[in-house]
This record gives C-alpha cells, sequence and structure tokens, in this order.
C-alpha cells in the first residue's frame, strides 16, 4: 500500500467502483473475500455504494451478490439512484441539442457504442451495432437493451446519460476523441483501454457521490472510495480516504491517498479490514 501506517478513520461511507475494482476478471463476479468485509463494514453502520459507469440496469447481477448495497452512483455520476425503491435522487445528463449535434460524428467513424437513457441501454439497429448485444456487460447484467432505427428521433428531447463508445475502429481513437474533447459540454473519460465515455461536463463520478453524500448527511471527508481508471479520478480526489488499486492507471495511484492490492487479489478487503475496526 501507499501507506502502511494504520491510522484511525472515520468512515461512514464506502464508494466502490466495479470493473477493475470490486468484481473479478470476468466483470461479473464479487469475490467471497469482498463480500465479508462489506458485509462486516456494513454490519458497523459503513453505508456501501457502488460507484459505476453502468446504468442501474445492468448492476443487478451485482447487487444480487451484496444486496446491502442501498445507493448506486450510476452512468459515470449521471444518475444516482436508491436501490431498494429506484427512486432517483440526483440527474444530470447531456441535453438533446447537445449529444444529437454530434450523433452522426459517431455513425461517420463507424464506431461501435450503446446510450443509456434513464436506466437502459439503446444501440442503433445495423449490423455492426448488434455484435455489441454478445457483450458480457449485457448478458451478465441483464441490462434493458433496446434496438431501434435513428436513435436521436426514438429520444427526441430527451437527455441521455451517457454514451458508451466500445470500439473505434482504423486507428482513428485518437482523432475521434480529441475531436470530442473539443466539445466544451463534453466529459471525455476511459475506463478500460480503447473505450470512451461521454458525459455532460459538470458530471462525474465526484459530483454525483458528493449529492449522495449531502442527501445521507454524509462529509466527502468520512468517504472511503476505491477506483483504477479515468473515470474513477474525480471521486478518488475528492473522497476523504481515497485507494488506488494495486491495478489501477498511473493517474488514480497519483491522485490517491492510498493504495491497495489488485482486484484479483482481494484489494477492497485488504483496505477495508485494516482500516475498519
Amino acid at each position: 500500500m501507499k501507506e502502511d501506517k494504520v491510522e484511525k478513520m472515520n468512515i461512514k461511507l464506502i464508494a466502490l467502483d466495479l470493473d477493475g475494482t470490486l468484481l473479478l476478471e470476468d466483470h461479473l463476479t464479487v469475490s467471497d473475500e469482498n463480500k465479508k468485509a462489506l458485509f462486516m463494514a456494513h454490519k458497523k453502520g459503513v453505508e456501501i455504494v457502488i460507484s459505476s459507469g453502468r446504468p442501474i440496469g445492468g448492476l443487478k447481477a451485482v447487487l444480487d451478490q451484496i444486496p446491502f448495497v442501498n445507493y448506486a452512483v450510476t452512468a459515470n455520476g449521471a444518475t444516482v439512484v436508491d436501490t431498494r425503491t429506484k427512486e432517483v435522487l440526483f440527474s444530470k445528463g447531456i441535453p438533446y441539442e447537445v449529444w444529437s449535434a454530434f450523433y452522426s460524428m459517431l455513425l461517420e467513424y463507424k464506431t461501435k457504442f450503446r446510450v443509456y437513457q434513464n436506466g437502459s441501454v439503446y444501440m442503433e439497429d445495423d449490423e455492426s451495432q448488434r455484435s455489441l448485444l454478445e457483450d458480457t456487460l449485457i448478458k451478465g447484467g441483464q441490462m434493458q437493451v433496446n434496438i431501434v432505427h435513428n436513435l436521436p428521433e426514438v429520444l427526441k428531447d430527451q437527455e441521455i446519460e451517457k454514451i458508451n463508445i466500445i470500439y473505434t475502429p482504423n486507428g482513428k481513437y485518437e482523432e475521434l476523441r480529441s475531436k470530442l474533447e473539443e466539445n466544451p459540454y463534453l466529459s471525455v473519460s476511459s475506463s478500460i483501454a480503447d473505450n470512451m465515455e461521454l458525459n455532460w461536463h459538470e458530471t462525474n463520478k465526484g459530483t454525483g457521490l458528493r449529492h449522495l453524500c449531502e442527501n445521507l448527511h454524509i462529509s466527502m471527508e468520512q468517504v472511503m472510495a476505491f477506483g483504477d481508471a479515468d473515470n474513477d479520478l474525480e471521486m478518488v480526489k475528492e473522497a476523504g480516504y481515497s485507494f488506488a488499486m494495486g491495478n489501477a492507471n498511473k493517474k488514480v495511484k497519483e491522485y490517491a491517498k492510498y493504495e491497495t492490492r489488485s482486484n484479483i487479489e482481494h484489494g477492497v478487503a485488504v483496505a477495508v479490514r485494516k482500516y475498519i475496526k
């Protein structure tokens, strides 16, 4: 770990990224070690929160394994949900006039992508996009997938939570990313290699988590947060006790106050057992 000294931590909430953090390499499984450590913290009164790039519709398989989770920061902070009642506590997506303006560019670049809106997944009805239906996260996460013609027409005048670009062909990734980053209304991040996640420019896991903490009357200084990728950076920066996974990228390790073991070494459990007594 970055810090070896065991200090007393006043932790009221644990925020958990999923892929590369809480979950094993199959992107579905919470290890027994992590389950037991988080349940121990839950029994001590600590709120356990998922903080993910996925929509609420893609969390069922995870929530079934850790049913004591009451809240989720979803779609990179675009929507905060009470997982018991499905009440939306906070939401800030990309306005229609913003996302519809660059939507055709994604088709021109022949990217493979999916759109998150109101907890569900939307994809264009063409052969290249249909290959995404084989994605482990859709099948295992049991997301509702809507196959449509002309998504800007189907979701006319509606905000969307996020666009997840899975694949950009012909070496055009950097070119497309550069163009999207020029848009002042977009936040562009990545959770895995070669993907892009597009959110409203004021939306990230940090802002979503802050809104939840305000709702629960918990200070961000009392938050223990775990992450590994670019879309975790703002959450890591804002949490009082921030942990980079052993497999985290360089930026996350730079900003995190602590470092734990990798996701396959049950790094969440290691840190929770060490710092929550």
